[in-house]
C-alpha cells in the first residue's frame, strides 16, 4: 500500500531542495568572472615566480563553489624561485628596502 500523501510530501520535498540548489549555485557570468580572476591571479604568480606551479583546489575547483565562496589557491614554488639573492639579516630573513618595497608594489598593482 503506498501512502500517496507521504509521496506527495517527498515530491515537494525534493523540488523545494532542488529550486533552492539551482538558486544559490552561480550563474554562468559569475563563474567566468572567478575563473577571470584565478587566470589573472596565475599570470601574476608566474611573473613574480617564473616556474612556480598554480593549483586551484576546494569547492572553486570542483564547481560546488556558492556566488559568496573563496578561490582556494596554492602555489608550489621550484628550487630556483626559492632561491634569493637578496641581503639577509641576522635573522635570516631577506631585507628589501622600503623603496624596493614600494616599488614592487606598484609593479604588482600594474601586473593585475
Amino acid at each position: 500500500h503506498v501512502n500517496h500523501e507521504r509521496s506527495n510530501l517527498l515530491v515537494a520535498l525534493h523540488n523545494e531542495i532542488v529550486g533552492f540548489c539551482k538558486l544559490m549555485e552561480p550563474h554562468p557570468e559569475e563563474m567566468k568572472e572567478r575563473d577571470d580572476l584565478v587566470q589573472r591571479f596565475t599570470v601574476l604568480a608566474k611573473k613574480v615566480f617564473k616556474d612556480c606551479q598554480v593549483d586551484v583546489f576546494g569547492s572553486q575547483a570542483t564547481g560546488l563553489c556558492l556566488p559568496s565562496s573563496d578561490i582556494d589557491i596554492a602555489i608550489q614554488l621550484s628550487e630556483k624561485d626559492t632561491e634569493t639573492s637578496a641581503p639577509e639579516g641576522e635573522d635570516g630573513k631577506v631585507i628589501i628596502s622600503k623603496e624596493q618595497e614600494l616599488k614592487d608594489m606598484e609593479n604588482w598593482d600594474a601586473a593585475s
